[in-house]
């Protein structure tokens, strides 16, 4: 029997046992006292498929890694390493990297890649779910969403994505240096994190259905001007490489790998647990505010975008690295057994895991062989 299929066998046979463990409770709720079978049957299972995928991803896989593994070929010193790399123009994560190779080879590279992703994306759930009942263990059911993809092919965004959600709590909490530290800190991975110095503005909005529904929607109404807004940022604030941004994406005759972002699954899966926030009133709960209000967040940007199915998806990638919080709030809302409660939990994620795992775009960005 392959590695593959003995791990598939321990990730239904692992999750069999925490939803019998958890029979009287809420599998993604906090309980102490569960936190050690939650850690074993829940949140390692994701982890280990994450590191056999991702981790273990063949060089020649498709996508991006093998630029980065050019990239990291080239650099030596943390103060030169960004130059040398002439991959990406954000300050930190090359020199970051030309640290990490002083101990890693390439294999070890991505390997402590993976598991900083994972640390860093544990800190996240743990800022976001503190003052909820959820687990901030279910943080590895990331690995099950196309967020999954995107760490093994777009290595600075992945950073970038869990520090923005650190940023979005202190927004929240209205701690605003360490705000302002955690935005700069993401965008610092990656430039696409510069959004997230917009959260006072969604913060702001009243935790009312009304505006769950019409700022999505005058996002999606206002799509066919996103070229002229970028314009005049760009004019406005003059950055050069703002300006090199949308001479690639909005001017350079670009062809999106994904044809029309409308046109892919995860787009409707972000529509379809959106609808279902709405429906169940999860999305105006006082204890899910700050995870809707992110939702919120991404779920415009994504729809502004939607013209553009490159930008498009990597703001739908932050709103799919929250669908675990965000399908924790909406089955809250179910009034029936914990146990049938939590095999319907689990077996969602096993679904969306197979929908992410076998599909080819990400078979081939993973090197997944059949």
């Amino acid at each position: 029997m392959s590695s593959i299929y003995l791990l598939i066998l321990y990730f239904v046979l692992s999750w069999s046992t925490s939803a019998t463990l958890h029979k009287n409770q809420s599998i993604f709720n906090k309980y102490r006292t569960q936190n050690a079978n939650k850690l074993l049957f829940l949140t390692l299972p994701p982890i280990l498929l994450g590191f056999y995928f991702i981790a273990l991803r063949p060089f020649s896989s498709g996508g991006d890694t093998s630029a980065y593994i050019s990239a990291f070929a080239k650099i030596d010193s943390p103060l030169t390493a960004l130059i040398d790399a002439d991959y990406g123009t954000e300050l930190l994560f090359w020199p970051t990297q030309a640290i990490l190779k002083l101990v890693f080879d390439t294999r070890g590279w991505l390997v402590i890649n993976y598991f900083i992703v994972v640390a860093i994306t544990y800190l996240s759930y743990k800022k976001t779910t503190e003052g909820t009942k959820i687990s901030p263990l279910i943080f590895s059911l990331t690995l099950l969403t196309f967020f999954a993809v995107y760490s093994g092919n777009a290595m600075r965004q992945v950073y970038s994505i869990p520090i923005g959600l650190i940023a979005f709590h202190y927004c929240y909490k209205k701690d605003n240096i360490k705000f302002l530290l955690f935005s700069c800190l993401a965008a610092s991975f990656h430039w696409s994190s510069l959004v997230i110095l917009a959260s006072p503005l969604i913060i702001a909005l009243p935790n009312k259905r009304l505006y769950y529904i019409a700022v999505p929607a005058l996002a999606l109404a206002c799509s066919s001007l996103i070229g002229p807004i970028i314009d005049f940022v760009t004019d406005l604030t003059g950055f050069s490489w703002l300006l090199s941004k949308s001479d690639l994406y909005f001017k350079g005759g670009r062809i999106s790998h994904i044809e029309a972002i409308w046109k892919t699954v995860n787009f409707w899966l972000c529509v379809f647990v959106y609808l279902a926030l709405i429906i169940t009133n999860a999305i105006t709960d006082k204890d899910n505010e700050k995870i809707s209000k992110f939702l919120l967040m991404f779920f415009s940007l994504m729809l502004f975008a939607v013209a553009n199915p490159d930008v498009s998806e990597r703001y739908m990638v932050w709103y799919l690295f929250a669908i675990p919080l965000a399908v924790t709030a909406i089955f809250s809302k179910f009034k029936i057994m914990p146990i049938i409660k939590n095999q319907l939990y689990l077996a969602l994620f096993l679904v969306m895991a197979v929908l992410v795992y076998t599909r080819e775009s990400a078979m081939i960005t993973l090197g997944i062989t059949q």
